[in-house]
């Protein structure tokens, strides 16, 4: 929300028609119910000058539009004593919401003179937040590789038998660096997508990757009785960015706060001849409604049905990050029936391809 929308001590209505209240005046009656065309979201004013225009809707009411920083605002539903062309019957009707115009002006000029000060207080504030943020990612980054290096030195012969063979805590401090790890890399995809495809692709296990996000979840599962099965080995390492392990991380949490209890989670791996890796994770639970399968990847996008707490960015960030990796996520419920009040239950699919990104 903008700040002015805050500050305004006067009903205001946006270009898009949504009105908000003031916190001296609210909107009036008639605005609110029974007026469906908003003509006063037409009405704006030269953002290159500094007046401010004043207007009457075909219903009476006076609409006054300033250029306030980026935003034009609209102030609507009072009665400008000076200009306001409406029936004095009208204004005798609603004479307790007259605003004198010289009122408005001062508004708009003390905002104008407040914005530049908001904006600089913001900007100083978000700059020792970011200079913190980066310093903790420092910490866990060193932290990760410091793990890696631990982990490097216990017996087998990959990564993976290695990291099977080392003790519980060194699992538990590495699975932890590499989760916190790739959640602070959401935060900088969603303040910048291009931050997706940061470093250089390199050699990955995807078999690897999938193991250790399922190692991960396991405890988070087994507390709704959920069980998570890998099946299918790869052996092919396709370089791709440190970002992509964001990917399978969202796909599988939101599978486990979205299927029934006591249900399994299927990750399916599968090697195919054109070098192309694909993967398919599989959950029984609430399946998206048609009407809403084209929207589910967009920023924000929460289903009317749902019911558990989330920002709507998972699998916004996990599709940035798969189009940083030339590939995309994919949506399909495999099998739905009518069940009761809480919707249509059947099988969620999330798929995607995985390519070597030196290929492309």
């Amino acid at each position: 929300m903008h700040p002015l929308h805050i500050l305004s001590p006067l009903p205001r209505i946006t270009p898009e028609g949504e009105l908000y209240d003031g916190y001296a005046l609210r909107q009036a009656a008639f605005c609110k119910s029974k007026c469906a065309e908003r003509p006063c979201k037409c009405f704006s004013c030269d953002s290159s000058t500094d007046s401010i225009a004043f207007h009457t809707c075909p219903f009476g009411f006076s609409v006054a539009a300033a250029a306030i920083g980026d935003a034009v605002f609209r102030i609507n539903g009072v009665l400008e004593t000076a200009t306001n062309s409406s029936a004095p019957e009208f204004k005798k009707q609603h004479k307790h919401r007259k605003v004198k115009s010289d009122e408005v002006r001062n508004w708009v000029t003390a905002c104008r003179k407040a914005i530049p000060c908001f904006n600089a207080q913001v900007d100083a504030r978000a700059t020792d937040q970011i200079s913190a943020f980066h310093e903790i990612k420092s910490l866990i980054g060193t932290l990760l590789v410091t793990s890696e290096a631990w982990v490097s030195e216990q017996d087998g012969q990959s990564f993976d038998e290695k990291f099977e063979n080392s003790p519980e805590p060194l699992k538990t401090i590495h699975h932890s660096c590499r989760t916190l790890e790739s959640l602070l890399q959401m935060t900088d995809i969603i303040a910048n997508p291009e931050a997706a495809t940061f470093g250089k692709p390199h050699p990955t296990s995807i078999h690897g990757m999938f193991y250790m996000i399922k190692r991960i979840f396991d405890s988070k599962a087994e507390r709704r009785k959920i069980s998570i099965e890998l099946v299918g080995r790869t052996y092919r390492r396709p370089s791709i960015y440190k970002s992509f392990f964001i990917i399978p991380l969202v796909l599988i949490d939101n599978a486990i706060k979205h299927s029934g209890r006591s249900s399994t989670i299927k990750i399916n791996l599968t090697e195919w001849r054109d070098d192309a890796i694909v993967v398919r994770i599989t959950s029984y639970g609430e399946v998206v409604p048609e009407d809403q399968r084209t929207i589910i990847f967009e920023r924000g996008a929460r289903g009317r049905n749902a019911r558990i707490r989330g920002s709507g960015l998972g699998l916004y960030v996990a599709q940035l990050v798969a189009h940083a990796n030339h590939t995309s996520v994919s949506y399909r419920a495999l099998r739905s029936a009518c069940a009761d009040s809480q919707g249509e239950v059947g099988m969620n699919e999330f798929s995607f391809e995985i390519k070597n990104l030196s290929a492309k």
